[in-house]
């Protein structure tokens, strides 16, 4: 009988590793179309993303690409299923009433039906006191059988969010949120998880291999679950491939800041996370930027006055870019995506914790 650390060395199963697109082109020199590299488009079963002519905007097809990673993250979940028994578990803290959140949750919801995990909702009402959410997180933290904890944003004014989510076990805070994971990521060191939107970004300049090295990147909005993440891991050196996402200059703006317009006519990238609408506009910006939209907003549309998704970019500007990213099917597919991803690594970790401790107290009663 093999012995459960013998298991765990067969059992090799790297979540950062889940393949990924081909590269689709490359840009030796941002801003430039005519450098676009053309290769090989990739098939899927339901279509095939055809590089278009250098004289138009690449539309950065966040929800193929979401698609193929959830295809990957399906085939190692029922993988690490089968081998260790084990489905993995997401717990979603939620208090409040909000329809806009709730239709978030449930594609967090459908996205664990869809790989085989296991989803939990905990409601609660605005009355809810700090003190029962911070016993009810100590309570998943402690389950074995949960693997990934979130505390859905934002909460009650009554309610410390930062709290919470220090409160949160770091190998279950699969939102990447808590000072343990993201104080790595200020340090530039790995951490356990990256938070879900700026990992959702990673993704998108690996896939369409956009390279930051020397480039200078314009950040809109400064949160921690996006702009100022992603600002810092942009501008820090990766030394696995420091040309794709690291060594950029970055400019990082938010509400204070004066002379927006001034730093986004010099930006080759543009990361908007700012969640108004249309407030980068074209004339704003130079010829051959990258647009990448994070932020969603409901906006009537003027003749039809159907209520549509709009991003931060104003739609026109999408002519005078590189490269860009649409509202919807950009980053937001690739955010649950992430999510996903992360709670799979965490199941994967605390089953080589668990069955490491186990083999341990196996030895010891031997001896």
């Amino acid at each position: 009988m093999i012995s459960l650390q013998q298991r765990i060395s067969r059992f090799s199963l790297n979540c950062c590793n889940i393949s990924r697109f081909s590269r689709l082109f490359s840009t030796s020199s941002l801003g430039q179309a005519h450098k676009i590299q053309k290769t090989n488009p990739i098939q899927t079963n339901e279509q095939q993303i055809q590089v278009q002519p250098s004289h138009q905007p690449i539309k950065l097809n966040g929800t193929l690409l979401s698609k193929h990673i959830m295809e990957s993250i399906k085939k190692d979940t029922d993988n690490f299923k089968s081998r260790s028994g084990i489905t993995p578990h997401l717990v979603v803290i939620y208090v409040g009433d909000n329809p806009q959140i709730e239709s978030y949750i449930k594609m967090k919801r459908i996205g664990c039906e869809k790989v085989g995990f296991k989803f939990t909702l905990d409601k609660f009402t605005e009355d809810i006191n700090e003190d029962q959410l911070l016993k009810q997180i100590a309570y998943h933290s402690e389950d074995p059988n949960v693997n990934g904890i979130i505390v859905q944003l934002p909460l009650p004014s009554h309610i410390d969010s930062h709290k919470l989510i220090q409160s949160i076990d770091p190998k279950k805070d699969v939102d990447g949120l808590t000072s343990v994971n993201l104080g790595q990521i200020f340090l530039n060191k790995k951490p356990l998880f990256v938070p879900c939107t700026p990992l959702g970004i990673m993704e998108i300049m690996k896939a369409y291999n956009i390279k930051l090295q020397g480039k200078h990147v314009v950040v809109l909005g400064r949160s921690n679950l996006v702009g100022r993440t992603i600002a810092t891991m942009i501008s820090q050196k990766d030394m696995n491939n420091p040309s794709v996402l690291g060594g950029a200059t970055v400019t990082l703006l938010h509400k204070y800041s004066k002379n927006i317009n001034l730093h986004l006519r010099t930006a080759d990238v543009v990361i908007s996370a700012t969640g108004v609408a249309g407030l980068v506009k074209k004339e704003n910006l130079k010829n051959g930027v990258i647009l990448i939209d994070v932020g969603i907003s409901q906006q009537k549309d003027e003749k039809t006055g159907a209520i549509k998704l709009v991003g931060d970019i104003h739609s026109d500007a999408h002519s005078k870019s590189l490269a860009y990213t649409p509202v919807p099917g950009g980053v937001g597919p690739l955010t649950v995506t992430m999510l996903l991803r992360n709670v799979l690594k965490s199941s994967i970790l605390q089953y080589k914790i668990s069955s490491a401790n186990i083999d341990k107290k196996l030895k010891s009663t031997l001896n």
